[in-house]
């Protein structure tokens, strides 16, 4: 199956617009055409890998022909201590960002649509106070 326009990166490209078809059967891309979601879940890669690991990944799972990446993006119990830094840290009772952190996942999302797949963040995962000794105050 031909590939999406995934490289083409003035503004969004139309792989980026997926929706459901008319017959409710299948997604398809901004311009219409089908999508097939060929998925490989990197579970930690965003948050662990280095970019030249993050690069070398991609770059495999793109001529392998996925068209979708899957990844925890948010600290969690697999991955306590991301490579960039918490997304985000509860302090005071207070959800408090990780601008340096939040760049660094950019640039691995951008990356994935770089190499022409659609990044398919999981933004909590497992996070059961009780499993949550990573976090401050849990």
């Amino acid at each position: 199956m031909p590939r999406s326009k995934g490289h083409q990166r003035e503004g969004e490209s139309d792989l980026m617009k997926l929706s459901i078809g008319a017959s409710g059967s299948h997604f398809v891309d901004g311009s219409g055409a089908p999508f097939f979601w060929l998925a490989d879940t990197a579970w930690n890669g965003a948050l662990k890998a280095t970019e030249e690991g993050w690069d070398t990944y991609l770059r495999a799972r793109s001529a392998q022909g996925f068209t979708v990446i899957q990844f925890v993006a948010m600290h969690w119990r697999g991955a306590a201590q991301p490579l960039h830094g918490r997304i985000y840290d509860e302090i005071d009772g207070h959800v408090v960002e990780n601008a340096e952190a939040l760049t660094a996942m950019d640039a691995y999302i951008a990356k994935i649509v770089e190499y022409g797949m659609v990044p398919c963040p999981v933004m909590f995962w497992t996070n059961n106070p009780r499993q949550m000794s990573h976090v401050p105050g849990a």
